[in-house]
């Protein structure tokens, strides 16, 4: 079952969707089970820069930063370190979906100037980056997406209990670096709303 999870990470196994562009709705389901199974308790709005920031994850998360204006390629085996590790570290397990919300985070649209990171007591970075415990995918879209900005970006999913705190820091962020899932038209979201997933 895990093993099918990570399918789309492995560029080696051939899965029912193009795994070079986008996650299938059911590798999706599982990463975010995965992602509310790591959080746990852990993220809470008073601890909110570190309480989703696992050393154990920091690796992948480490690669992402560095890779700035780096292919999405290079920014989606950095996303997959993280997912790869945190669903490791979980072991195999059937998880439920829990409640909370798909964050899109656009690093073409970052102007980097802090005001996310400051109004969430660093919830978000100084470069507007969600944090990686809740990732779950780097997705590459049709360049000729309704917003540019939405061509490629990083797919978070933010416990209900961290909501609000995330939402402060996409009312601030300058751009459109940061979004909902709910408020964005890209193909993935569409077929997340199908999937009743957004």
């Amino acid at each position: 079952m895990q093993k099918r999870a990570l399918e789309w990470y492995n560029p080696n196994v051939a899965a029912i969707e193009d795994t070079r562009t986008a996650p299938g709705i059911d590798d999706l389901r599982r990463l975010i089970a995965d992602a509310a199974a790591w959080c746990g308790s852990r993220g809470t709005p008073k601890q909110a820069r570190d309480s989703l920031r696992s050393l154990q994850l920091a690796d992948g998360a480490r690669r992402f930063r560095e890779a700035r204006g780096a292919s999405d390629e290079h920014l989606r085996e950095a996303v997959g370190e993280v997912v790869v590790a945190r669903a490791a570290l979980l072991g195999a397990g059937r998880r439920p979906l829990p409640k909370g919300s798909l964050l899109l985070y656009s690093p073409v649209g970052n102007w980097m100037d802090g005001a996310a990171e400051y109004v969430t007591a660093g919830f978000y970075d100084d470069r507007d980056q969600p944090p990686w415990d809740c990732w779950l995918a780097f997705v590459s879209e049709d360049p000729d997406v309704p917003s540019n900005w939405y061509a490629s970006y990083l797919v978070a999913w933010i416990p209900e209990r961290m909501v609000a705190v995330a939402d402060d820091g996409v009312a601030v962020a300058p751009g459109e670096s940061l979004a909902w899932a709910a408020a964005v038209d890209t193909p993935l979201v569409r077929r997340l709303r199908e999937a009743g997933l957004v």
